[in-house]
């Protein structure tokens, strides 16, 4: 197949695509349980349309996510959402009428799913259960028809002959060629870390170890021919990459890595040249693709893909009905840059830019193709858009056809959008942030600053609702990628290495003080809130900066920095990430805890609202309950509310609907109303 196989694309009719997708979600709604799917009212008259949207039209989850197309390009299987509640559903490409093949069940997340043949499909799903004390995460794999018949659980637990171990049952190798099989993750020991990668059988669920495990080595790669090829192995702080010659002799350490070069070089896969390994590794300061030639002793990476000045992404796009790679999909900053612009393969790359010809000023990703690549599915959002799911047609009438959108067009009609803006931080460094602006605002009024989490993540240009609500609740949000955020270059991303409350913090006051600067914000009534690490920073901005910021809001948010480094030490290579990110637990500690909020209680005399989830396992939630202690303890004003079940992530529906009702009401009484 070459580019001149791939005719333009032709986008379907505007007013058939919304008959289209009225059409799958009625068809979803219908063939689900009473109450999973109730209608929604889209429809709104004159006077309404200038009234704010209700606080249920931003909590509510997406429509369907995870759209995959079954490997014969037949059927369609997703995930649907309604109120903290998912189910599975497919639907052959050519129908209208949707089945209910699995419904979640209460305390068990379904987190992935996948085709392994054009009539099964597997389930990644998560459970969160007390031991000995402690709440731990116990992964499960499913396979299931696309009619819900012949459900088989793969990875049994330890009480059935399984494992509990933190890695359980992840996909290493789908192997396309084979209906029958999967390469999958299994400890060989309950109780063992480190897994073997076994040949599953995905209908009757045995297995056959095809690679045994290794002592540190905590995952597994293959290459195009489906041999186990890489493996890491963590060793105290240093990360060890290992590779073999295709015949599996030859084992070596390909690169090691310590301190801040632990992800500096990122094995992608194969080409179907099993000699050509496929890196992401550092050119010019930003993160390119390139090729590694396993014949030398030594790696000599020769240069494949980049684009100046931007980062490309780690997650893999492979050619129709193969292992093999023909690139890497977009992420972050590198998304303006369009579809192609991670992708080699010839074929691939030119029809990326077809896509984005047919659906210009979007963010569009090739998710899913069948094996012979005549259809594919695109997601695509941008500007104002969320997203949306088209089923693209490839041969003799190429097309697009709208399939659905993630939500209603009651709010993806009334969103602000947001706008990348720059500014210059007290030591020069320039830093990028997104504004949304409430609708009609001209001058200075209230805003909220937004750090992100990770920190090692970004705020993007796709739609934000917390950002949304905010504006549409007359706030102005600036989302900040202070330094330590990716996307922008590996010196920016070290430069906020262990530098929490110290450089990273200042970024967030440089932005405060531009926004002042720029008429954009009364400095009067400036919040500051965020998520994980954001919630941090609000805390500390009030502790640094008292006189700059009128009140706080944190969900799932870090105080005590020696704590939760000794809590992430809990999990599989936990201690040496944290440590590489914060600090070190022993050689720092006098700077983490002058760093620690919890530390600084009796400093924050601002109102602070504390949200947290009761489940949540990557910041536990006695670190707001010990915020909040020492909070009211120093005299403080805080408000502390705990979300039973809720883990780290944002849950859509009722907890989400809490959430924004407690913030409209603390922002309304301490910001003051918006604008």
């Amino acid at each position: 197949m070459t580019s001149s196989d791939l005719p333009s694309c032709s986008v379907t009719d505007p007013g058939r695509r919304r008959g289209l997708a009225r059409m799958v979600v009625l068809g979803v709604a219908a063939m689900l349980p009473p109450g999973l799917w109730p209608a929604r009212a889209v429809a709104a008259d004159a006077a309404g349309a200038m009234q704010p949207l209700p606080l249920d039209a931003f909590a509510e989850p997406p429509r369907m996510s995870q759209l995959e197309l079954s490997p014969d390009g037949r059927q369609l299987a997703g995930l649907v959402h309604l109120d903290g509640v998912s189910a599975l559903v497919s639907r052959p490409v050519d129908g209208d009428r949707p089945v209910l093949v699995l419904r979640q069940l209460p305390g068990v997340a379904m987190a992935r799913i996948a085709w392994s043949g054009p009539d099964r499909l597997l389930v990644h799903t998560r459970v969160i259960r007390p031991r000995q004390g402690r709440l731990q995460e116990d992964w499960r794999l499913l396979s299931v028809r696309p009619d819900g018949s012949g459900l088989k659980l793969l990875t049994p637990p330890a009480s059935q002959g399984g494992s509990d171990a933190q890695i359980q049952g992840r996909i290493v190798d789908l192997l396309p060629e084979d209906d029958r099989h999967v390469l999958v993750e299994r400890p060989p020991v309950p109780g063992r870390p480190e897994p073997s990668v076994v040949r599953l059988d995905v209908v009757e669920g045995g297995f056959v170890e095809v690679h045994p495990a290794q002592r540190q080595v905590r995952r597994w790669m293959t290459d195009a021919q489906h041999r186990v090829r890489i493996g890491w192995r963590q060793v105290d702080e240093r990360l060890e990459i290992l590779g073999c010659d295709p015949d599996g002799g030859r084992w070596r350490t390909l690169w090691s890595l310590e301190g801040t070069e632990v992800d500096a070089v990122q094995p992608l896969g194969f080409d179907d040249d099993p000699w050509t390994l496929l890196v992401l590794a550092e050119h010019q300061d930003h993160m390119a693709v390139f090729g590694v030639d396993l014949h030398d002793e030594m790696p000599k990476p020769r240069l494949l893909r980049a684009q100046s000045g931007f980062d490309l992404g780690a997650e893999p796009l492979r050619r129709p009905g193969r292992s093999a790679l023909g690139g890497v999909l977009p992420a972050g900053r590198a998304r303006r840059l369009g579809a192609a612009a991670g992708v080699w393969d010839a074929p691939l790359q030119a029809l990326a830019r077809e896509v984005d010809a047919a659906l210009p000023d979007r963010f569009n990703r090739l998710t899913s193709f069948s094996a012979d690549g005549l259809r594919y599915l695109v997601h695509s959002s941008g500007g104002t858009q969320p997203g949306e799911y088209y089923l693209g047609e490839r041969g003799d009438a190429p097309a697009l056809t709208l399939l659905l959108q993630q939500y209603p067009t009651r709010l993806t009609d009334r969103l602000a959008g947001k706008r990348a803006v720059e500014f210059v931080a007290r030591d020069g460094l320039r830093i990028e942030a997104l504004l949304t602006r409430p609708p009609g605002r001209t001058g200075a009024g209230s805003l909220v600053l937004m750090p992100h989490g990770g920190p090692q993540a970004e705020s993007g240009d796709e739609v934000d609702l917390w950002s949304e609500f905010l504006a549409s609740r007359g706030h102005a949000v600036l989302e900040v990628n202070f330094r330590g955020s990716t996307g922008r270059g590996r010196s920016f991303l070290l430069a906020g290495l262990r530098r929490w409350g110290r450089e990273m913090q200042d970024d967030l006051s440089d932005a405060a003080a531009w926004a002042v600067a720029q008429g954009l914000a009364d400095p009067r009534r400036i919040a500051i809130a965020g998520a994980s690490y954001g919630g941090y920073a609000a805390l500390m901005g009030l502790a640094q900066e008292p006189q700059r910021y009128c009140c706080a809001i944190s969900f799932a948010g870090v105080f005590d920095l020696p704590e939760i480094i000794l809590h992430t030490s809990r999990f599989l290579g936990g201690q040496a990430a944290a440590e590489r990110l914060i600090g070190r637990y022993w050689g720092d500690r006098e700077v983490l805890r002058q760093a620690s909020p919890l530390r600084q209680a009796e400093r924050i005399r601002k109102p602070v609202l504390l949200v947290h989830g009761s489940d949540d396992l990557v910041v536990p939630a006695s670190q707001s309950r010990d915020m909040a202690e020492a909070l009211r303890a120093a005299g403080g004003r805080v408000q502390h509310v705990e979300q039973s079940g809720v883990g780290h992530r944002w849950v859509a529906g009722r907890p989400m609907r809490q959430f924004l009702a407690l913030q409209e009401a603390f922002l309304a009484e301490h910001l003051g109303p918006g604008g």
